[in-house]
């Protein structure tokens, strides 16, 4: 059997047979053939030009796609002498195994599959609209469809955008491997704490909470000045009370006990736990009829503060600090009664494909194109409730991880591996420092980054899905696109 690609003036063998069978001139140049040989002498001297003998069999070597793209150029007078090649369809040949073997739809793809590209794929995901108009989100596309409590936000499809437009943003993000969208990831930051729930609770136990956090600081120990002061993101409890806090500390343990009512949650430091449990008499109060809710007494002491930012100095702080000081222990202030969650799990950073049914499928692969967007070596990863100076070095990586069953459950997801054994951790060493920018990258280097993975027997199940994890420092990229699973070729 003998598959060509026309260099000149033949598109397939039929056609080239039909309307020209004793013709040298319009021989064809194949690109696969079944003919056996021993070297590329062989294939040369059997007719076949430019084909090297591969495994046996005489074939063309290729490293992409486009190494075994048909290609039709007719003459004038090559198409009078054979004019069934100007209007036949180039056949389609792939790049498997560095061998250009025939594609789909010459051959055929089987039931439940799809052909893409030359490639019969049982599952495919470029990200393009499903009709036009149509907003394409992963949630939209069947992805991400889990019971993740956050979301990453980051990570977002984007446009390639319209001719001329600048790029660099999400809507002018440049070529992608095809059609006009491509999946930017992205890792949600992580801020050193999360954002406060706040309540009212005395003077003094705000003032044992800064005097604690603050390291003990003279100034958070001074009933007329603490209640307000600067306590920095990322500051912790000490291992033990400061001396200089016992003072207002033990007047927090006087202050009145909070209403039943409160609800103390997630995220407060052990220094917090105290003070979130207390309130200010002031604020508990009940409003009255045609008089301010709440009551002036209840916010007197941040009015101060408030104050002191907008016009400091002035008689009006003046006036509203010596009422708040009036009121001593007892004075009200804000306090943290919780600090829910902000910190993504590496389940709800990364993104999750559908479920694919792939049992039977036999022995199958999933392979994507990527660009990475200048990835550097390393990034500190930030760590809720842990001192600054703890934060931990780790390798900047996009992990690629399947699962075949039971995938809300962390421990069922495992490391994937690419079809050479390798795990399958993305850029590459040499990919790194690429200096390749959202909007800056080529379908070169789309082509320059396709990988292939391979799906373990044990995990060809009909809940089977994979999924990109984020490792990266804030603003860093990595695009991917074309992802298809499809049987391997023999």
């Amino acid at each position: 059997m003998v598959r060509p690609l026309t260099l000149a003036a033949c598109v397939s063998s039929v056609i080239a047979l039909a309307a020209c069978s004793d013709s040298d001139e319009c021989r064809p140049r194949v690109v696969e053939t079944d003919a056996e040989c021993k070297t590329t002498d062989d294939c040369a001297s059997a007719g076949f030009s430019g084909l090297s003998c591969v495994n046996g069999t005489c074939g063309r070597t290729c490293v992409r796609d486009q190494d075994c793209a048909a290609v039709a150029i007719l003459s004038d007078e090559e198409q009078e002498r054979c004019p069934d090649l100007a209007d036949a369809a180039p056949p389609s040949f792939v790049c498997e195994a560095q061998v250009c073997v025939n594609g789909c739809p010459d051959v055929p793809c089987a039931a439940g599959e799809t052909c893409v590209g030359g490639r019969c794929s049982i599952f495919y995901e470029s990200w393009e609209p499903r009709r036009p108009g149509d907003v394409v989100t992963p949630e939209v596309v069947g992805w991400n469809d889990d019971d993740r409590e956050l979301r990453n936000i980051e990570t977002a499809v984007v446009f390639a955008g319209i001719e001329g437009c600048a790029r660099g943003d999400e809507r002018c993000a440049g070529p992608p491997a095809h059609g006009s969208y491509f999946r930017s990831i992205e890792r949600v930051p992580t801020p050193p704490q999360g954002t406060p729930e706040l309540a009212d609770t005395c003077r003094a136990c705000a003032c044992c909470r800064e005097c604690q956090l603050l390291g003990g600081s003279a100034a958070a120990a001074d009933l007329t000045m603490c209640g307000s002061l600067e306590v920095p993101i990322g500051a912790q409890c000490p291992a033990s009370m400061p001396a200089i806090c016992a003072g207002v500390c033990s007047a927090c343990a006087s202050c009145t006990n909070a209403p039943p009512a409160r609800v103390i949650g997630e995220g407060l430091l052990a220094c917090e736990i105290q003070a979130a449990g207390k309130t200010c008499p002031a604020c508990e109060a009940p409003c009255q009829p045609g008089q301010p809710c709440p009551p002036p007494a209840c916010t007197v002491c941040r009015d101060a503060v408030r104050c002191d930012l907008e016009n400091p100095g002035s008689s009006e702080c003046t006036a509203l600090h010596q009422t708040c000081d009036q009121q001593g222990v007892n004075g009200c202030f804000s306090t943290p009664i919780a600090r829910p969650r902000s910190q993504l799990t590496e389940d709800e950073q990364s993104i999750v494909s559908p479920a694919i049914p792939l049992s039977g499928a036999g022995d199958v692969v999933l392979s994507f194109e990527y660009v990475p967007f200048d990835i550097r070596e390393q990034y500190r990863r930030v760590e809720q409730g842990v001192p600054m100076e703890m934060w931990r070095l780790e390798p900047q990586e996009v992990v690629l991880e399947l699962c075949g069953g039971g995938c809300d459950a962390p421990a069922s997801w495992t490391a994937a591996m690419t079809s050479l054994g390798a795990r399958a951790s993305f850029p590459r060493e040499s990919e790194r420092r690429n200096g390749v920018r959202l909007g800056q990258q080529s379908v070169i280097d789309w082509r320059g980054g396709r990988a292939e993975i391979a799906v373990p027997e044990a995990l060809r199940t009909n809940d089977f899905r994979f999924r990109f994890v984020p490792k990266l420092a804030d603003g860093v990229r990595f695009g991917v696109d074309s992802i298809a699973v499809r049987r391997r070729s023999p």
